[in-house]
């Protein structure tokens, strides 16, 4: 249980970083995982973590979770979800660009460049060498901590006494143009899949996140207002991100 009182989506520091380490542990937890992540798991520090987090931001406890039996059956069940399942392939993608409908009529190459460009407006870059497929620009894991980074540029602005909108914009972009439907995307597979062995916390996160992320998207949209998107009632995505849509 945890004793603080949730915070209200204010101008305050602790709210944007809040909302950042939920972001940050939902990206360790759906990334490769090492054997500390399954320590963290055993020994309930990542539960205790995300919980504080998660309800500092909505008021309410995290449900907690039964834990793999040991490291190996963690690796196992995210290898044949997300890496290596039939036939080789991933039962279900966590590149955007694998889900012909998030492209929206873009080709795969514009897509990927939108998303560089808007990573690269706040000084971020996904690896580009062979280092695995987990630091694609259009990977799950890449664009959580692309949030991660607008909470901290948030959370500092609050602190300087500095107007944030600009980081609210920007979250409220991304978060409509690719993470929730990313993440929804993902969820309809998981809620497809009847023979799968993954961990029940990765579960839990990939069913608990899309609502959260849109809740997130609806108050952003209270404070800083609806996109251009929203507002012409466009259903086609804009050829390019790089058009500076959050300033």
């Amino acid at each position: 249980m945890v004793s603080q009182q949730p915070l209200a989506r204010v101008n305050t520091p602790e709210r944007a970083l809040a909302c950042a380490s939920i972001y940050q542990l939902a990206a360790v937890a759906l990334g490769h995982p090492l054997p500390e992540f399954q320590d963290a798991l055993v020994e309930g520090r990542f539960y205790e973590t995300f919980n504080k987090a998660w309800y500092s931001v909505t008021g309410r406890e995290w449900p907690k979770s039964p834990v793999s039996k040991d490291f190996a059956t963690l690796e196992a069940g995210y290898i044949a979800a997300f890496t290596h399942g039939k036939r080789g392939k991933p039962n279900i993608n966590l590149l955007a660009g694998d889900y012909g409908s998030l492209l929206e009529g873009l080709s795969r190459s514009i897509y990927m460049l939108n998303l560089q460009a808007f990573y690269k407006n706040f000084g971020l870059k996904a690896a580009t060498t062979d280092e695995g497929r987990n630091e694609e620009p259009d990977h799950l894991v890449t664009m959580l901590e692309c949030m991660v980074v607008l909470h901290h540029l948030e959370a500092q602005a609050l602190k300087r006494g500095i107007d944030p909108k600009a980081y609210r914009l920007a979250q409220r972009d991304f978060l409509q143009a690719y993470l929730v439907p990313l993440f929804e995307t993902i969820n309809q597979k998981l809620t497809s899949q009847t023979n799968l062995e993954l961990d029940a916390t990765l579960v839990r996160l990939i069913e608990d996140l899309p609502l959260w992320l849109r809740q997130q998207l609806s108050e952003l949209e209270t404070l800083v207002g609806l996109s251009a998107a929203k507002l012409a009632d466009k259903v086609e995505r804009p050829a390019s991100l790089a058009q500076n849509l959050w300033n």
